[in-house]
């Protein structure tokens, strides 16, 4: 039993060893759209090491390489690679929009004219190179003591344009890349070189003849920059770098900066002491195997006996409402029926108003009738949904003539009415269940308001729907806004009285617009209204 369990404990700590990184990102419904309507370019400097580069006359790799792969994983993209051997050659592509990405690259002011910048990917600090056992400059600050020095540079680098600024008294001399760079100081062709820390260590760490000496307080972010104008591969590529926790981020930057330590849980002393403990958790979990198996199996017979029960009474309950609604439904049908004989039969107006009250009222029992059958259907599950073009506008006027016989006695004071963005919008949908929601959140609206007005209606935006009921009534506290949809939540204005109601019309408003592909949000002011919003997802 021992063997068996410090073999699985063994093989957990290897599979945390492991260096896979991903992103949490899932494109929403508009970027999957995007993406495959859409290809693009991505710029490519193959002598940027250890983020871009050129291994062994290999394929292009490094540490942007791989992060553009996690990307590609999670989004599907389709783009074409563009390589610029020159980097003053490839920021000018990027100035003129020839391409579309630039990975890896530092944000600087010039650069945000044209670029928009995702999060930092990782923080590089610039170092000096000078030679071993140099007389040459150990500072920043000695560095401009010595007039004579020629500093080895790369054209429209960010730390070349820092040199310029900083250093101008210096002779500068340009080489093609970093490579060429640690080349002339190695050749003696040049005294001093300035680059990225995890750059010059990929350079170094087969070369005894040159040391780093001072880091330099200078812009060290690496970003992957995005044209400006293509503001959605700018958000796809934000929440995608976002969706990437830090220390995933982490591993793969130690994984690619050429570090000359051991992590942690590579060193003989973590293992030992590791193992130690998981044997010592083996035996405890030995010791405690027989007791716990014994009341384990005592809690599942008890905990399925209650499950079984609870399923019982739960088909139990949703067969007595399903049957007790059409036993209800049945009479309200001859009331509604007969009620409007008596309005058309006599022309009393006591007769008239009576039947129009008997009327409305069956009318809202029904409604109340529907609202728990459906809302026992969402709780069980057992919600199916159409899918048939209807006529939005229609529809809706539909819904008005409906609720205006509902509320008779309200219309004297609220202006009840429509508006349409358009003459006629054609909506794939469930006729039943969006009329529903719509006429619980117009329910809501007359229960909030005595006087001023209850507006339902649509527009665009974007291209996409968004159906709103607005209402000039009560409004509803900020502190209660959360709580708006829970289960059997009623509330108060002013918390002295709490209107009447089930307390799971909005709970049903909820389910049926996730399931017709809405998303639900709300404004309210205390005292000024309350908006609810159906946004097509």
């Amino acid at each position: 039993m021992t063997k068996p369990i410090l073999l699985i404990i063994w093989g957990i700590f290897l599979l945390a060893s492991c260096n896979n990184v991903s992103t949490s990102y899932e494109p929403t419904p508009e970027e999957k759209e995007w993406i495959a309507k859409h290809e693009f370019t991505i710029g490519v400097y193959p002598f940027y090491p250890p983020y871009a580069f050129v291994e062994e006359k290999q394929s292009i790799t490094g540490l942007f390489k791989e992060l553009q792969q996690i990307i590609d994983d999670a989004t599907g993209f389709r783009y074409k690679q563009v390589f610029y051997p020159n980097w003053a050659d490839y920021l000018k592509a990027a100035e003129a929009g020839n391409i579309d990405v630039i990975h890896p690259i530092i944000p600087t002011t010039e650069r945000r004219n044209y670029l928009s910048f995702t999060s930092p990917v990782v923080m590089d600090p610039h170092v000096m190179v000078v030679p071993k056992n140099s007389e040459k400059p150990q500072s920043l600050a000695d560095l401009k003591q010595h007039n004579e020095l020629r500093i080895a540079a790369v054209k429209d680098y960010f730390i070349t344009d820092y040199l310029l600024n900083t250093f101008d008294e210096h002779k500068i001399v340009y080489y093609a890349d970093d490579r060429t760079c640690i080349k002339a100081l190695n050749r003696g062709e040049a005294d001093v070189f300035m680059s990225q820390k995890y750059t010059v260590r990929y350079f170094l760490k087969d070369n005894d003849n040159l040391i780093t000496i001072s880091d330099i307080p200078a812009n060290t972010i690496l970003s992957i920059g995005v044209q400006k104008d293509k503001t959605m591969l700018y958000q796809i590529y934000s929440k995608a770098i976002n969706g990437i926790s830090e220390d995933d981020l982490a591993k793969l930057v130690n994984k690619w900066s050429y570090q000359r330590y051991l992590p942690f849980y590579r060193q003989y002393s973590f293992w030992l002491y590791t193992g130690l403990l998981a044997a010592g958790l083996a035996l405890l979990l030995l010791f405690w195997n027989k007791t716990l198996s014994r009341e384990v199996k005592s809690r599942t017979e008890q905990l399925l006996e209650a499950k079984l029960k609870a399923e019982e009474s739960d088909r139990l309950k949703t067969a007595f409402v399903s049957n007790i609604s059409h036993e209800v439904r049945t009479p309200l049908n001859a009331i509604n029926g007969y009620s409007e004989l008596l309005a058309l039969e006599f022309s009393d107006p006591k007769i008239q108003d009576y039947s129009n009250d008997i009327l409305a009222n069956s009318h809202r029992l029904t409604s109340v009738i529907e609202s728990m059958i459906i809302f026992s259907q969402l709780e069980s599950g057992e919600v199916t949904v159409s899918n048939q073009k209807v006529d939005l506008n229609e529809l809706m006027d539909s819904v008005v003539m409906k609720f205006k016989e509902m509320v008779p006695d309200k219309l004297s004071k609220i202006d009840f009415k429509a508006e349409y963005a358009l003459e006629a919008y054609m909506l794939q949908t469930d006729p039943f269940y969006f009329r529903k929601m719509l006429s619980l959140l117009i329910d809501n609206s007359f229960k909030f308001t005595e006087a001023g007005e209850v507006v339902i209606g649509y527009k665009l935006i974007h291209n996409t729907l968004q159906v709103f009921v607005r209402d000039t009534g009560s409004g509803i506290d900020p502190e209660q806004l959360p709580k708006i949809f829970d289960k059997f939540h009623k509330f108060s204005i002013h918390n002295d009285r709490f209107y009447s109601g089930t307390g799971v019309g909005l709970t049903i408003v909820m389910g049926l617009a996730h399931l017709l592909g809405f998303a639900i949000d709300v404004e309210s002011t205390p005292g000024n209204g309350t908006t609810f919003y159906l946004n097509k997802i």
